[in-house]
């Protein structure tokens, strides 16, 4: 039969899942302080992926693909649970995530419950990488930015903040603009976006440039056939600015200048939450050949 390996990169020391999926009870060591890289070799289709899921599940509250968390619980179980422990400079830590048969979602730090799983980036992040990686080119501008911001806020605390104030007032701006306000009570949240969003981007744009040198790093170490450079772009939808400096500005205009639109159709068109990321080699964008 055909056999294939999985890794697991990274700090877990200890994995254990119950009722995920085909696994019943599974308890795993990886000795991750001798080795960093911890491989799961076995036939097919015995639950390699499943595992690997499940520690997904642990650090991202989701699964890696659209079957839904339904389908994440062993088949006549009423749930699924997966906990995680690792170690870090600040001390030991054991995460654990639970979901119960009508998916509902629970989760805890060193037995302290969590009311996110956006808690768990300044500990672990955790990444599912597969054939199926591609989609990130192949997804939408959305889903883009989401790997990208989840991405900041585990290098950065200070912006994990500026996103969610903005993400704040962002709702906050639309529910008033679906209610056919006057234009004056949208200043308050217009001005908080612009006082925030300069710097996402700009944190963006930084975290890309150093992203994209790291890869073209790799490169040279793991030389790809016909690959020579890769190079990244932030593209911003329905504004440029000539420059980082004068984006707050650019910005406040296009809010003001797209508001009789935005109450035409609902929400908010201009902003950090409409702009997109690429990657291009050899003159053309990834997501056209990828």
């Amino acid at each position: 039969r055909s056999c294939s390996c999985h890794w697991i990169i990274g700090l877990i020391e200890k994995i254990w899942l119950r009722c995920i999926r085909n696994l019943n009870n599974v308890y795993l060591s990886t000795d991750s302080h001798l080795n960093p890289h911890f491989g799961i070799y076995g036939r097919n289709n015995q639950g390699k992926t499943n595992i690997l899921e499940g520690i997904y599940f642990a650090l991202n509250g989701s699964g890696v693909d659209q079957r839904g968390l339904t389908a994440f619980i062993q088949k006549g179980q009423k749930g699924a649970f997966t906990q995680l422990q690792f170690t870090k400079e600040t001390g030991d830590y054991i995460i654990s995530g639970a979901l119960d048969e009508k998916t509902k979602k629970s989760l805890s730090i060193n037995k302290k419950r969590c009311r996110s799983f956006k808690e768990i980036q300044p500990y672990l992040i955790g990444q599912y990488i597969s054939v199926d990686t591609i989609r990130i080119f192949k997804d939408s501008s959305e889903a883009r930015r989401k790997d990208l911001d989840r991405f900041c806020c585990f290098y950065d605390k200070s912006y994990a903040h500026n996103l969610s104030q903005y993400e704040r007032a962002l709702k906050q701006r639309n529910r008033l603009i679906k209610q056919q306000c006057a234009i004056q009570d949208l200043q308050v949240w217009d001005q908080l976006c612009v006082d925030v969003a300069p710097k996402i981007v700009q944190f963006r744009i930084n975290m890309m440039k150093q992203l994209v040198e790291k890869m073209n790093t790799l490169l040279t170490e793991v030389p790809v056939e016909d690959l020579t450079a890769i190079e990244g772009t932030y593209e911003y939808q329905s504004i440029n600015p000539e420059s980082a400096d004068e984006y707050a500005e650019v910005y406040r205009q296009a809010l003001q200048d797209r508001t009789p639109k935005d109450m035409q159709i609902g929400f908010t068109t201009v902003g950090p939450q409409r702009d997109d990321i690429h990657l291009k080699t050899q003159n053309q964008w990834i997501v056209q050949f990828s």
